[in-house]
């Protein structure tokens, strides 16, 4: 009876489903199309983040079941897409908004560049930055950067070939 009991207890455990997150690779021309066809209003940066208070490590809320967020100020320096490419330089205050998805949670960007959409509302810019990165790539080549710029000015945009990992 014991060894019955202890047998309905292990499958009961082992019979949940397994939870996994699945995101796309980043992809540059994705995060642009993205932006563009939003309903929000986006800035595609290529640029550098440097964090103005300290970088705090975000985790998973119990009472929100894992939607928790974090935000952290940073300084956002770089080239703002235009008609005429990465041209217009910034240098602006961001909003760097980590957010969790169930158990997994985004980090602070820490590459030398990024390609990112940078969300403007009400004079404010927010960097979103979840599991998945969707908002954001790092170190962009230069073809990949020219590639947006077509797409952003010619409206030639590659399909994306990207499929989810796991």
């Amino acid at each position: 009876m014991i060894k019955c009991l202890a047998l309905a207890a292990t499958l009961l455990a082992t019979a949940a489903p397994a939870l996994a997150l699945s995101c796309l690779p980043p992809d540059p021309m994705r995060l642009y199309t993205d932006a563009r066809e939003a309903a929000e209003n986006f800035r595609v940066i290529h640029g550098r983040l440097t964090p103005q208070e300290p970088v705090r490590r975000l985790r998973p809320s119990r009472t929100t079941r894992g939607m928790a967020e974090l935000t952290i100020r940073a300084n956002l320096t770089g080239v703002q897409l235009g008609k005429g490419g990465f041209t217009s330089r910034v240098s602006t205050p961001v909003n760097v908004r980590l957010v969790c998805f169930a158990s997994w949670c985004g980090s602070f960007p820490e590459a030398d560049s990024y390609l990112m959409a940078v969300e403007e509302r009400g004079g404010t810019l927010t960097l979103t930055v979840d599991p998945c990165s969707t908002k954001l790539f790092a170190t962009p080549s230069r073809e990949q950067l020219e590639a947006v710029t077509l797409c952003h000015s010619k409206d030639r945009c590659p399909a994306s070939k990207t499929r989810p990992i796991r």
